[in-house]
């Protein structure tokens, strides 16, 4: 979801959870914006309609009040001189990729010789008009017209996500509308929600959908999405059988004592530089073989073997102290 749908939905989610349990769900009614601070007034602030079937039958009488510096100008892309006037923002969820809106309106007053109505549905307050939704632009003049009907026939939408419907009054008139649902998603409102579906089935946004243990990653990309302390960027902790860091494998650490000093080989599996760490400046040889046996590495006094262009597979690594002669051998393998 876009930024600002996420923003929205914090801001009206403590009020939809009220909203929800104490009228058991049910329209929201939009307050009419008539001063500039109802929460109509303004595509962020939008009353959210969930299920979307809540804005079949909604009615309302928009007001005179002029505020064109809260809607789009032009309203739609590529339309020059369609501004809005008089605005009220109406946002819906969608639990569809296709939705057909009708909006009519009668008894329009105030626009003087051009009376009526215009809309559009876009789903970025943050991106306006850049996010209007196909089929969610209504701003011919043609149908600047007292008492008719606006079909809005939505595309391409994004299932899960907030879309946010302008209603304006033709040379800011002022109409009576009702909104209906010609099609809608056909998606029953549940009382708990359905992980991983990109539906807010309870239409409580506090309710988590995806990434359920809250650290960043959706369940796609996270390992294990009921524990935030595992995800892609976590740091994988050594020989704990647990893969921290989602790559598909635990983090092993192997600890072997040259001469009395203590060394550390890791990671193992290995994909690109492999550790050999001493508690001592010991001077090491590190010698990696092949399956067969044939010397693929040989480096002296450092503790870093590159195997970012080894081919995948198990080698065998033998670490010498060059003073005392001892020796380990650890079993390494290369992934990719």
């Amino acid at each position: 979801m876009k930024n600002t749908t996420f923003l929205h939905r914090l801001l009206i989610g403590l009020c939809l959870y009220l909203f929800s349990h104490i009228l058991m769900y049910g329209q929201v009614v939009p307050e009419v914006c008539d001063s500039g601070i109802e929460n109509t007034c303004l595509c962020e602030t939008a009353p959210l309609q969930c299920p979307v079937s809540d804005l079949d039958g909604l009615t309302y009488t928009m007001s005179l009040y002029q505020h064109a510096e809260d809607g789009p100008e032009p309203m739609c892309p590529g339309q020059s001189g369609t501004v809005s006037n008089n605005p009220t923002w109406i946002a819906f969820a969608s639990w569809c990729e296709e939705l057909t809106l009708e909006i009519c309106y009668d008894n329009c007053t105030g626009g003087g010789f051009v009376d009526g109505l215009q809309a559009a549905v876009y789903s970025d307050c943050g991106d306006l008009p850049g996010s209007i939704v196909g089929g969610g632009c209504a701003t011919d003049p043609t149908g600047c017209i007292d008492d008719g009907c606006t079909t809005l026939i939505l595309t391409g939408m994004t299932v899960g996500d907030t879309h946010y419907l302008l209603v304006d009054g033709c040379n800011g008139s002022a109409c009576e509308v009702e909104i209906s649902v010609i099609e809608d998603c056909g998606v029953e409102l549940s009382d708990e929600e359905i992980v991983y579906n990109g539906i807010d089935d309870d239409c409580n946004p506090l309710t988590l959908d995806d990434d359920l243990d809250q650290d960043g990653f959706d369940v796609i990309n996270d390992c294990d999405d009921t524990n935030p302390n595992i995800n892609p960027d976590a740091e994988d902790i050594p020989n704990n059988d647990i893969d921290e860091d989602c790559d598909g494998q635990d983090f092993i650490s192997s600890t072997y004592e040259l001469d009395g000093e203590q060394i550390e080989i890791y990671p193992n599996p290995v994909s690109d530089l492999l550790q050999v760490n001493s508690t001592s400046s010991l001077s090491l040889e590190l010698n990696l073989f092949n399956i067969n046996g044939h010397l693929v590495i040989s480096v002296d006094n450092v503790s870093t073997i590159d195997c970012s262009q080894l081919i995948e597979g198990t080698y065998l690594l033998k670490v010498i102290d060059v003073e005392s002669g001892d020796f380990a051998i650890e079993r390494v393998v290369v992934v990719k």
